[in-house]
């Protein structure tokens, strides 16, 4: 997750924004050919990250510390819960692979409003399933 699915969703989250301050607005989003590109490797890697945590028995977190944090981090009851839980993960998953590969139609068409509304399902997708397997207490 942290290597694949964070990384990527983090990019996409923080691709297309806007920032009001003392200075005024600011608009971040990609412009260049490169940056389009580049979101839309993002997009894909999640799409792709989909179908890897659909595989059976797949470990999807190491450690016994949170990246961000280093909060303890059970990661014993989380590959059980994913264990038990295989069909609704699986479930999770398809929806991680419908949003990302609406991100890749948005930005193969540079499509700002989309991609900003996508973010937003990207995120509910995402806590979906961290409720469940992830933190579900």
């Amino acid at each position: 997750m942290d290597s694949v699915v964070d990384f990527s969703g983090d990019y996409i989250w923080n691709a297309v924004s806007t920032t009001v301050d003392g200075q005024g607005t600011h608009e971040t989003q990609p412009h260049t050919d490169e940056e389009w590109h580049e979101f839309r490797r993002r997009a894909v890697l999640l799409v792709e990250a989909a179908n890897l945590i659909a595989v059976p028995g797949r470990k999807v977190a190491h450690g016994d510390r949170t990246v961000e944090d280093k909060q303890p981090l059970d990661v014993t009851m989380i590959q059980q819960r994913l264990d038990t839980g295989h069909e609704q993960l699986v479930g999770f998953a398809s929806a991680l692979r419908e949003v990302s590969l609406k991100l890749v139609d948005a930005a193969d068409k540079r499509d700002l409003a989309a991609i900003t509304d996508l973010g937003g399902t990207l995120d509910e997708v995402c806590e979906s399933c961290h409720k469940v397997f992830w933190y579900p207490d």
